[in-house]
């Protein structure tokens, strides 16, 4: 597809940037290549099990093919197509022990601008955020059947296909090799184990790995599996790390990416996906037109909305800013790409969640809005819409667009924004001003909907849904939310009456 206007354009220095005790996006300090090659001893559930392994670096996800004959060359791989069936029932299978763990997080912590393509994306498809194993204790050893890797031959019989499908469960070939930027010397490699061929993407062990930074070292060796709490987890992964450091450094352009497809448009610009040509991960990339933004006088907002993405990084549930840059006509911003879709087209889908699954997502958003709040940041804006997924179901609060920077505990904001069915009732009331925690009563409204199919204050006419938001009681059905969420959604969302 064609480039948007300015990809052409010469690097300018002429916009503002943000306030400079903002972290700044790091410019890419090199690559880093990563190579799949086996494993051995996987505690597979049967021999027609398809492992394949997530590979995480700096929120950039990448999925692994299935298993090939030991035999086949070696490929530098690209990340497999998934349909949309296939990522929506990735999607579905959330643990109870992911969700435990977000639970634990959140509770040891107490507690509109461009639009998106709402759907999961059938290009690329990476695997989710993975919480660091909680066990001290090493997985039990590889099976002694399944401890050395076999070379299998060429099937050509039913007794071939048999014996590479036994050899390839428990000791997966994959030769498989990803690039990634590299903008942090702290950044780990999580690697996650998973079995494809199940409907619950049967999990089969991680590890993480911390890369040496050193121009052309590589390390090459077997590392050892790790369940995330008390999975029964075994056998080991071949890994190959090498580190290339870039010899010189420039900003990035226009150029450095390839243009896929146009995923949203925004009052200041369009939305694309993009490839960076070097290590072809997958982006999201905001262009914004400098002409728009200085005649709708929004210099500021734009700036604000750059250091909140600047924030963001910090955040696993957060979309973030990797890389910015711009033109003589246009901003680029440029963040991770969640393909999974929004949360809104699950929930159209789906019609309602499980209660399991509903808290699994409200325990990921009360750390993203942690996190922003405790920057200084109100979000305004929480809805089904602006929440994506990876192809695991963690989720990624994007759109900074009707966010504010600077707000102080001790200040409200007047600004009227955000979306009818989850405005707090002190931003229609109150003159004075609101603080941060509209939030947290959008994020009640938000459990209901997830839970009960509809949103509790819905009207068709608007005013008499703002008479529901200020006036009006949550009626639960029965049977839908236990005593624990109907209370969580009472203290962050008002008074309620029981139907």
């Amino acid at each position: 597809m064609q480039p948007p206007p300015g990809k052409n354009a010469k690097p300018s220095t002429s916009a503002p940037t943000a306030s400079s005790s903002t972290p700044q996006p790091a410019l890419s300090r090199g690559q880093i290549h990563v190579k799949l090659i086996q494993a051995r001893g996987l505690n597979v559930r049967s021999i027609h099990a398809r492992p394949y392994v997530v590979v995480q670096f700096e929120q950039n996800e990448f999925v692994s093919r299935d298993p090939i004959p030991e035999t086949d060359r070696e490929v530098k791989g690209t990340a497999v197509n998934l349909s949309r069936q296939t990522s929506s029932n990735a999607i579905n299978a959330l643990g109870a022990i992911e969700s435990k763990a977000a639970i634990r997080d959140a509770s040891r912590k107490n507690s509109k601008g461009s639009s998106k393509d709402p759907s999961p994306s059938s290009s690329l498809v990476p695997k989710a955020l993975s919480a660091a194993a909680h066990s001290s204790q090493p997985p039990p050893s590889p099976s002694s059947a399944f401890t050395h890797s076999t070379t299998a031959t060429s099937p050509s019989s039913g007794i071939a296909n048999g014996l590479f499908a036994r050899l390839s469960a428990h000791n997966p070939v994959w030769k498989h090799e990803v690039s990634f930027d590299v903008t942090s010397e702290e950044s780990l490699i999580t690697f996650n184990v998973y079995d494809r061929s199940l409907s619950d993407q049967g999990f089969l062990g991680t590890l993480q790995i911390k890369p040496v930074l050193v121009h052309d070292h590589t390390v090459d060796q077997w590392y050892k599996l790790r369940p995330y709490e008390d999975e029964i987890v075994s056998g080991e992964m071949r890994v190959q790390i090498t580190y290339e450091q870039y010899k010189t450094k420039r900003a990035l352009t226009p150029r450095d990416f390839e243009f896929l497809k146009l995923i949203g448009r925004g009052t200041f610009g369009k939305v694309f996906q993009v490839r960076k040509k070097d290590t072809h991960r997958i982006y999201a990339m905001k262009v914004l037109s400098k002409k728009e933004i200085v005649a709708k006088k929004e210099v500021a907002h734009t700036i604000g909305e750059r250091k909140i993405l600047q924030r963001s990084l910090e955040c696993p549930f957060l979309v973030g800013l990797k890389f910015s840059f711009q033109t003589d006509t246009d901003l680029y911003l440029v963040t991770d790409f969640k393909s999974g879709g929004e949360l809104f087209w699950h929930l159209q889908r789906e019609t309602r969640f499980s209660e399991e699954r509903a808290k699994f997502y409200i325990a990921e958003l009360i750390l993203a809005l942690e996190h922003l709040h405790k920057y200084n940041i109100v979000y305004r804006d929480l809805k089904p819409e602006n929440i994506l997924l990876d192809a695991t179901g963690h989720v990624a609060l994007c759109d900074f667009g009707l966010s504010k920077a600077d707000l102080r505990p001790d200040e409200l904001t007047t600004t009227f924004c955000g979306t009818t069915e989850y405005l707090a009732p002190e931003i229609l009331l109150d003159e004075h001003g609101y603080s941060k925690i509209v939030d947290f009563w959008s994020l009640g409204v938000l459990l209901f909907e997830m839970c009960c199919g509809w949103s509790p204050f819905y009207a068709e006419d608007t005013q008499q849904m703002y008479k529901n938001i200020c006036f009006g009681k949550i009626r639960f059905p029965k049977g839908v939310i236990n005593d624990d969420g109907k209370q969580f959604v009472k203290g962050v969302s008002g008074p309620v009456s029981h139907a």
